[in-house]
């Protein structure tokens, strides 16, 4: 009989696929994970080719096929990374809405403090954005005095 190719089979039920199944995936050492979900982020890997495209390089491919091995096989030492990869139950991502946006369950990474109080930082960082605003703009102001030696004003016309 012919396998029918929307769920590759031959259309015979005959009962015992699912356990064949369970023993089969017992053999290979897999966990059952039924109802569980493995949400990887990566969008901290790979480099970004345009917009839209990231390439994975062959060190990402290794780390998230290890990740899935670590998850899915028995005696793997699978633990979620905040940030990078979350194990979620079914009932996380109901909570969620049925969203599988993976950005929903692996939450941040944990940040080093660096032990910089906030008040001085902002103060470094404020001071360096100020400086860069005048760096920004003395090529426009240089740029409207020489038009304005040309006697060109700001509607492009002469003066």
């Amino acid at each position: 009989m012919a396998k029918n190719a929307k769920n590759g089979s031959n259309g015979a039920n005959l009962g015992f696929e699912n356990e064949l199944w369970e023993m089969a995936d017992k053999m290979r050492g897999y966990r059952d994970r039924k109802g569980q979900t493995l949400f990887i982020n990566r969008h901290r890997m790979g480099t970004l080719v345009n917009r839209v495209h990231r390439e994975l390089s062959e060190d990402d491919l290794n780390t998230i096929a290890g990740v899935y091995h670590e998850w899915r096989n028995e005696g793997g030492k699978y633990e979620d990374k905040a940030g990078r990869w979350k194990s979620a139950s079914l009932d996380d991502t109901k909570g969620h809405g049925y969203a599988l946006a993976s950005g929903h369950y692996v939450g941040a990474e944990e940040v080093e403090d660096d032990s910089i109080p906030f008040e001085k930082k902002m103060t470094e960082l404020s001071a360096v954005l100020y400086e860069q605003f005048a760096k920004a703009n003395k090529p426009e102001a240089t740029s409207k005095k020489n038009m304005e030696a040309l006697e060109y004003g700001e509607q492009g016309r002469p003066v």
